[in-house]
């Protein structure tokens, strides 16, 4: 019997009831190695329906830094001048040293307490970027991306 994939939007996943924090967190992918074999960890974020990386972060581990890359969704395009931040309602915002490469953002900042308390936050993390929505991007706990800092300390 074949395995079917499904693919649930936002809108969909709350009319079935399913937990919406859940589903935001099946859109984060871990990996320790990336595909051309180093051992460099890696945390991404895919878009609802899985088609796209949205968010890719990464670490330095000498400048202790966490860096994030935002390619844009299919409707906005990043430009110069857009800053990254990340955050969540109540817990405060952390922005990101921005630069626009190559039609992406790229995003750094120093791992501190206050971004490692973040990190850790039941309420969900929120990215800040351009969007179609004019919305942040609701990541939910975001796992992956505090497994990838905690690993980067």
């Amino acid at each position: 019997m074949a395995a079917a994939l499904v693919i649930l939007s936002a809108s969909s996943v709350l009319a079935k009831g399913v937990d919406y924090e859940a589903a935001r967190e099946d859109q984060w992918v871990y990996r320790q190695q990336t595909g051309d074999g180093s051992n460099a960890p890696i945390a991404i974020f895919l878009s609802g329906d899985y088609s796209l990386v949205l968010f890719r972060a990464t670490c330095d581990p000498v400048r202790k830094e966490l860096i994030l890359e935002y390619f844009g969704d299919q409707e906005v395009r990043p430009k110069k001048g857009d800053v990254l931040s990340l955050g969540g309602e109540g817990d405060g915002w952390v922005k990101f040293a921005t630069r626009l490469i190559d039609g992406r953002l790229e995003g750094r900042v120093e791992i501190t307490p206050k971004l490692v308390r973040l990190l850790l936050s039941p309420r969900g993390l929120d990215i800040d970027a351009p969007n179609a929505m004019d919305e942040v991007w609701h990541t939910g706990r975001a796992k992956a991306l505090s497994r990838l800092v905690s690993g980067c300390r």
